[in-house]
């Protein structure tokens, strides 16, 4: 089972990433949540993951405190 006590959240982001490209593989975009929980081991596997379907990841992540929103795309288009 999975579960925080038993798998990482950098694991557990992976296996929902892996879950929503097998429910919705045509429409080709990888929305994530929670990346200032991912390390960047992880973070690079979701990236490589997405690559490997051929799709784009667009991902949260939220920093309290900030005055100003950023936005980074990172990978291939």
């Amino acid at each position: 089972p999975v579960h925080p006590s038993t798998h990482s959240t950098s694991e557990r982001v992976r296996l929902g990433g892996l879950m929503k490209i097998a429910e919705n593989k045509e429409i080709g975009t990888l929305f994530l949540e929670n990346l200032e929980s991912v390390d960047e081991i992880g973070f690079k596997a979701i990236i490589d993951m997405a690559d490997e379907f051929g799709m784009q990841v667009i991902g949260e992540e939220v920093r309290r405190n900030q005055e100003k929103m950023e936005f980074e795309i990172i990978g291939k288009i």
